[in-house]
């Protein structure tokens, strides 16, 4: 069994992509599984948040297992067993099995470490765009109701190029964009199978039959019969944005641009430091109690703006 693991941003049309790859009876797949993220991710300090320690709870994994069977032995254990999951979740007679879940950009370099056959794919989509399918998806209504996302907006596009640049010539990492994808899908998909050693001729790109991924998680529009002709952000009128949400993207390709060196373009508009995104990173600095804790995040944030507000009253006062 052949594993196929998609990694991305979340909004970036990995579902998209997954549905074309798996529609064929050689490629296996299920809605996303988020498998790996409890299986690799304990590995990674600062991933867990639990009711235990899990900081404490890593030192002692790792102690137990140089004591032990030793990291090779526990890598190669471990990874059976999510093979032999993976396998009992497969259609009788499929040769693949794709495993697209975006979040894996958290542990994509345990999943390239753990499963040494794998064939990893990176999606990636402008982050603007992101952003935009964010707010329509989400009913995001201001910047700071992205808290929740901030790792996959100011992680995941780091996380993802490094990984990117880290395996160059490995042959393993194969690397696409969603806006390739929707220009030409049948030429996108081609250039994939290839990869994979599956024959071009079985390239299918009417999906409205094609249902197995839709579960709880992933892509609400992917039902959509028109799907490969959504439009992106750029083919929208830029005027219509409110100058808040504009200065949020100009702040946030100027901050993705001096983070990952490339070059993120938000049509042709000078891009620089904006108020409006250094508030947001400010925020994603905060500490905020989940709705358990003693404070909401709703009554948190608006604690936190109204300091804000009477500390530049107090400074241009």
């Amino acid at each position: 069994m052949q594993l196929v693991f998609i990694v991305s941003q979340p909004r970036s049309g990995s579902t998209l992509l997954q549905r074309l790859l798996s529609n064929t009876s050689v490629v296996s797949t299920t809605p996303e599984s988020w498998l790996l993220l409890p299986f690799l991710g304990f590995l990674k300090s600062g991933l867990n948040t639990c009711a235990y320690n899990s900081e404490l709870a890593l030192s002692a994994v790792h102690e137990f297992i140089s004591n032990g069977i030793g990291k090779p032995s526990f890598r190669d254990k471990l990874a059976h067993f999510i093979e032999d999951v993976y396998q009992d979740s497969s259609s009788v007679g499929s040769k693949y099995f794709i495993d697209k879940t975006p979040r894996y950009y958290e542990v994509v370099d345990l999943i390239y470490e753990f499963f040494p056959t794998s064939k990893i794919i990176l999606l990636k989509r402008s982050p603007i765009e992101v952003v935009s399918s964010m707010r329509s998806t989400w009913n995001i209504k201001n910047p700071f109701d992205l808290y929740p996302y901030r790792r996959d907006l100011l992680e995941a596009p780091l996380l993802i190029e490094e990984f990117k640049l880290s395996t160059e010539g490995s042959g393993r990492v194969h690397t696409q964009t969603y806006e390739s994808l929707l220009e030409n899908p049948i030429k996108v998909i081609g250039e994939i199978y290839a990869w994979l050693g599956l024959k071009e001729d079985l390239v299918n790109v009417d999906i409205v039959q094609h249902t197995s991924v839709f579960g709880k998680f992933g892509d609400p529009y992917s039902k959509e019969k028109d799907i490969l002709n959504s439009k992106p952000l750029r083919q929208y009128r830029w005027e219509e944005e409110t100058k808040h949400w504009r200065n949020f993207y100009r702040g946030y390709a100027h901050y993705l641009n001096s983070k990952t060196g490339l070059e993120y373009d938000l049509f042709g508009l000078e891009l620089g430091k904006t108020k409006t995104f250094d508030d947001y990173l400010d925020f994603c600095e905060l500490e905020i109690p989940d709705s358990k804790g003693f404070l909401s995040k709703n009554f948190f944030r608006s604690f936190w703006l109204k300091a804000k507000y009477q500390y530049r009253k107090g400074q241009n006062s």
